[in-house]
């Protein structure tokens, strides 16, 4: 019964392996526990809490982050982003990653940024158009995990998607900087973007709370439009192949 355990935990190692190598991403069901998820939820909550004038609790957040957003208090928001960032709750999620990673594909791996992304209804501030990771980290070879925050991550609160296979065409070198302004995101979109679009087919990361992401520093992404009242929150790891 043991050997029989192994094989089948050997070929669903090789399987994943395979999928990642020909997809450029991977769904993890059930890669968070029960307790990290609520310790993630408490986590952003009191960063917030820190960092806001209002009291935030689970059911308002998103209200409040919505409220700050279209008075223009990007300031604000920031300072908070960049404390939860910094937790010691995704250290801890990275170090849980970069073991998956040596176990499922033989790679030694070290956190090198850990922080998360906000979707707001009808903002295009902090949304990413298609783009590759690969250009922020130009000298890194990277591997990159995303999971949900508070809510799960759906096509309708605007979750990240993927083009399927579109890693395969390596780094893409030629690139548009979009940036709408000081205060928002930027993207490097390929500028042959209409091109790949049509040869790609896109696939959206559609994950339960106690569900991850992980995704190839080439694949081609973007975030979505949220359709929803609710604050998408999705956090983010991203680690150096040694």
């Amino acid at each position: 019964m043991l050997v029989i355990k192994m094989k089948n935990k050997i070929k669903e190692k090789n399987l994943e392996k395979k999928f990642f190598e020909e997809k450029g991403y991977l769904i993890l069901k059930d890669f968070l526990s029960e307790e990290e998820v609520k310790d993630l939820k408490n986590m952003l909550i009191d960063g917030y809490n820190r960092f806001l004038e209002d009291e935030i609790n689970e059911n308002n957040i998103s209200e409040v982050i919505m409220k700050y957003e279209n008075n223009n208090l990007h300031d604000k928001l920031y300072e908070a982003f960049k404390y939860i960032s910094s937790s010691d709750y995704f250290v801890y999620i990275g170090k849980k990653f970069s073991k998956f990673v040596k176990e499922k594909f033989n790679l030694d791996t070290k956190i090198i940024n850990t922080g998360f992304a906000i979707g707001i209804k009808d903002s295009k501030r902090t949304a990413y158009d298609w783009h590759q990771e690969k250009p922020y980290y130009e000298k890194q070879d990277t591997i990159h995990l995303q999971f949900p925050i508070i809510y799960p991550c759906s096509e309708a609160n605007g979750t990240m998607s993927v083009l399927e296979g579109s890693q395969n065409q390596g780094y893409i070198k030629e690139v548009k900087n979009i940036k709408i302004n000081q205060k928002s995101v930027n993207s490097f979109v390929p500028k042959n973007i209409n091109d790949l679009i049509h040869i790609y087919p896109e696939k959206s990361f559609n994950m339960s709370l106690r569900d991850a992401g992980v995704f190839d520093q080439n694949i081609i992404h973007r975030t979505n439009k949220n359709l929803l009242n609710e604050v998408r929150f999705a956090g983010i790891i991203r680690l150096q192949i040694i």
